[in-house]
């Protein structure tokens, strides 16, 4: 609960609230962004838990910290799916071009070919645990 306020809290101290309700253009950055802290705070929690640390096994035992694990996996996966999708959507609109955005968002851009990555891996993780 502490770290899902710290996340909101810094989303919208960096303006998240008031991009969100602008309508006009500026929403999709945000609501990209706040998708993407919430994927990252959900996978943190799922890192710490498959860890297992002693003071969480021995309070709630390791296959109960396993279920949690694989449910907090697919939350991260559908937070990075939308984070994809909004993103995606976000730079189609600034660009006006699916074809632009794409390319952007797959290399034309330093950092978002190492982003296109991760939501490549974080896929197939995923599709390997189902």
């Amino acid at each position: 609960m502490a770290l899902t306020a710290c996340i909101v809290g810094l989303w919208a101290a960096g303006g998240g609230i008031s991009d969100l309700m602008a309508w006009d253009g500026s929403q999709w950055t945000s609501l990209t962004q706040l998708t993407g802290l919430a994927a990252s705070a959900v996978a943190v929690v799922g890192l710490v838990l498959v860890a297992r640390p002693r003071s969480l096994e021995r309070l709630y035992g390791l296959d109960r910290m396993f279920v949690w694990h694989r449910w907090l996996g697919e939350a991260v996966a559908m937070l990075v799916g939308a984070h994809v999708a909004v993103g995606f959507w976000d730079w189609t609109v600034a660009l006006d071009s699916p074809a632009a955005a794409l390319r952007e968002l797959t290399g034309g851009t330093e950092y978002m070919a190492l982003a296109t990555v991760g939501a490549v891996v974080v896929g197939i993780v995923t599709i390997s645990s189902l």
